[in-house]
């Protein structure tokens, strides 16, 4: 479905800080207690992150920002 293809410098590191800032959420999710809504919300950071990853792969990395 998607082609795979390996991550220049700039966008592994544009993906290793976008799973640091969902590890940090990961990591406040985890202080609620167990139920459905904290897993779904966890599910939903591990989604997040595949997501971009393709999206990076798709697109790149620029400074859209400006």
């Amino acid at each position: 479905m998607y082609q795979r293809r390996a991550f220049e410098p700039k966008e592994t590191k544009t993906s290793n800080d976008i799973r640091a800032k969902l590890e940090e959420a990961e990591q406040m999710l985890c202080k609620i207690g167990p139920c459905r809504e904290r897993s779904l919300a966890l599910t939903k950071l591990d989604e997040a992150l595949l997501w971009a990853n393709v999206a990076i792969a798709q697109a790149g990395v620029e400074d859209y920002m400006q």
